[in-house]
């Protein structure tokens, strides 16, 4: 069974970012510090602070300011844990854009150079073994890896 966990990154605000750093994510709730629940699109986190002070180290955030991406239980070639929004490119390309894998099924899947790592109805999107993926970044972090 795969470790559940997550990281978060701060979302931009008018275009600018207060806070650059990817954190993991160390406890989830459904509910304010009031005891109110949270709407079903907007949860907490506790994250670490950037700046801790002697009676802080983490802080409760709202996912409105946050993108929370969840660990996939892959890992990739280089031993590197492989997260939602992750992009990966294939270590052992075809040509420079496209890359084919073959699925349980038999069947033959192109797949697009680089790949951003997503949720389906049927699970992780990653496409054949990901032992012949390598992480280059995340959409957040990266977008222009995706263009």
């Amino acid at each position: 069974m795969r470790p559940i966990k997550f990281r978060a990154i701060q979302k931009k605000i008018d275009g600018h970012k207060t806070d650059p750093n990817m954190y993991e994510v160390t406890s989830i709730r459904f509910w304010d510090e009031n005891g109110v629940r949270c709407l079903p699109n907007d949860f907490q986190i506790l994250i670490p602070i950037a700046s801790p002070s002697e009676n802080a180290t983490h802080a409760w955030c709202s996912t409105f300011s946050h993108y929370v991406m969840q660990f996939t239980g892959l890992i990739d070639k280089n031993g590197k844990e492989i997260f939602e929004s992750d992009i990966l490119i294939p270590v052992d390309m075809h040509d420079s854009n496209i890359d084919f894998w073959h699925t349980p099924e038999g069947q033959t899947m192109a797949v697009g150079n680089p790949y951003e790592v997503k949720w389906w109805n049927h699970g992780w999107d990653v496409p054949c073994d990901p032992g012949y993926w390598e992480v280059l970044g995340n959409v957040w972090e990266n977008p222009e890896l995706l263009k």
